[in-house]
This record gives C-alpha cells, sequence and structure tokens, in this order.
C-alpha cells in the first residue's frame, strides 16, 4: 500500500474507457509518519476524497492495522517461551515481506 496526500487534481483529455466517470488526483506519497517521500502520483478517485483527506484515511487504517499485529503478539505471548515466541515473530515478518515482494504492485486494502 502506499500512503499519500492528495495535492491537486487531474484532467486528460482521452481516457481509458475503464477509468471514465472517475476524477484524477494528483496524490504526494508520504511516509507513514506523513513525511513527503517520491514524487508526486496521479490516481484515481475511487473513495470521493478531497485535498488531504486520502492520507488521513490510510493513515487511520495503518494504526488500526498496527494495533492488530499487538493483538496477536499480546496472545501469543503466554502459551510460547518468550526466545521461541520471539523468533517465530521474526520468521513470519521475513516470509511475509518475501510474500509482498513477490506480488505485482497493486493498491489493496483487506
Amino acid at each position: 500500500m502506499i500512503l499519500g496526500r492528495v495535492v491537486g487534481c487531474g484532467w486528460s483529455t482521452v481516457k481509458d474507457p475503464g477509468l471514465e466517470g472517475q476524477r484524477l488526483l494528483v496524490v504526494q506519497p508520504v511516509t507513514p509518519e506523513l513525511k513527503n517521500t517520491g514524487k508526486p502520483l496521479v490516481c484515481t478517485d475511487w473513495s470521493g476524497a478531497g485535498d488531504g483527506e486520502l492520507a488521513d484515511f490510510y493513515a487511520t487504517l495503518a494504526t488500526a492495522e498496527e494495533r492488530h499485529a499487538e493483538i496477536f503478539i499480546e496472545l501469543a505471548r503466554p502459551l510460547l517461551p518468550a526466545a521461541d515466541g520471539e523468533a517465530r515473530i521474526a520468521d513470519l515478518a521475513r516470509r511475509e515481506t518475501e510474500i509482498l515482494a513477490a506480488l505485482p504492485h497493486a493498491s489493496r486494502i483487506h
């Protein structure tokens, strides 16, 4: 997922038929700390976001997802010796990184 802040709108004289009716937004990618990173992107507006709203939505989503991980770790700690639990978490993080790196780039929310 790429976090971003809406910084403007775009226009197109010719669009792919699948994009008809979609607004084009200029989005500045940001870090999870909401610091600018990379060059602005042109994106379709599937969520009806206005200026600045897209980053707020994704920041809220990222915070919720982060809390899910914390809850699962808290639930697992009493079930495993500390060293085993930490090793398993590191192994799962490594494997998740490999899986995500192998996927084609696309916007996704689960």
